[in-house]
């Protein structure tokens, strides 16, 4: 019965991953949450419309430079954020 065995193992890994990432949307929606209204527009046009740096600068009046260091800060504290939480990254 290996065969069970193995699915048994890919299952309960699959379901692991499924709870971490669950974890990880968790630590990332508390950063967001803790962030300015201007940051989290700035995040979810550039993560969920899919706008270019350009094109948000446009949309809220300030310069792309201004937009490309408020996205580096923001990705700087949803990192801590996770690290504070326990995940790693290289």
């Amino acid at each position: 019965m290996p065969f069970v065995d193995v699915a048994l193992a890919k299952a309960k890994k699959g379901m692991i991953s499924i709870y971490e990432n669950r974890n990880k949307i968790k630590a990332m929606e508390k950063a967001l949450e803790s962030m300015s209204k201007e940051d989290n527009d700035i995040f979810e046009l550039f993560y969920y419309a899919g706008k270019k740096g350009k094109e948000i600068a446009k949309q809220l009046n300030i310069t792309e430079f201004k937009v490309k260091t408020r996205l580096y800060r923001i990705r700087k504290k949803i990192k801590q954020s996770l690290e504070k939480e326990g995940y790693r990254y290289e």
